[in-house]
């Protein structure tokens, strides 16, 4: 893991504008291409009108492929023509992390689990709601679900038995779960208890699953679901 350290002076006076422009323009889309925002600062004391930034990264290979996503955006490039007539000079650094600090390879991990695990709860609480567009938000365009029947979905199917109501989420309890970074790749395992209908029947589903999330410019996006119905006796009734 590398940090990137981002220092602009800008011209006296100008610190206020380039915090509410880039709060209103800036923010959201330069996390969304860069990931992990460290922190962002201004100077008080010592060196004034001074902006500090820091990005973590996995290594100047993810840097270098984020930042180009960045750059490439017309909105990003529009915001720049804002911004850069109020810098006087930029600096910039790469630090690397020791073993034990916050910022680590570790904390870094921990924080992609948890961010992954938000994501799973988003999921489940979409496919209950029958809330089509925001599942869709959450799923890769080459998706493939397979069901613990061996059917098989695409994103477009899928999505397309939720809208017509052909198979309706109830509840979904998952447990057991595990959570397996690797890179840009995640492998989600455990166990999921349902509650669905499906073409007008009512299903009470223990499956073990496999699902696999893959970040696609800067979004994690699920692009794998299968699961395997777990033995009659090992099933219980979940909450009705």
């Amino acid at each position: 893991m590398i940090v990137e350290q981002r220092t602009y002076t800008l011209h006296p006076g100008k610190v206020s504008e380039w915090i509410k422009v880039y709060e209103q323009e800036g923010f959201e889309m330069q996390v969304h291409c860069l990931g992990r925002m460290v922190g962002y600062f201004t100077s008080e004391l010592g060196m004034l009108n001074q902006v500090v930034h820091l990005w973590a990264y996995e290594d100047l290979e993810d840097r270098r492929r984020r930042r180009e996503a960045l750059v490439a955006k017309p909105e990003w490039q529009a915001l720049l023509h804002k911004l850069l007539p109020l810098v006087r000079e930029m600096k910039s650094k790469i630090l690397l992390p020791a073993p034990f600090s916050p910022t680590g390879d570790r904390a870094m991990s921990h924080d992609i689990v948890t961010e992954l695990s938000s994501l799973e709860d988003r999921r489940c609480a979409a496919l209950i709601r029958g809330d089509v567009a925001g599942v869709a938000e959450l799923l890769s365009e080459d998706l493939l679900w397979t069901h613990s029947s061996a059917r098989q979905d695409t994103k477009s199917s899928f999505l397309a038995a939720l809208a017509e109501g052909t198979t309706r989420y109830l509840e979904i309890d998952r447990s057991d779960e595990n959570i397996r970074v690797r890179g840009e790749v995640a492998v989600i395992t455990g166990v999921a208890d349902m509650r669905a209908v499906v073409n007008g029947e009512e299903k009470i589903l223990r499956n073990r699953y496999l699902n696999v999330w893959v970040r696609e410019d800067g979004r994690w996006r699920m692009s794998t679901w299968q699961s395997t119905a777990l033995p009659s006796e090992d099933r219980r009734r979940i909450k009705t």
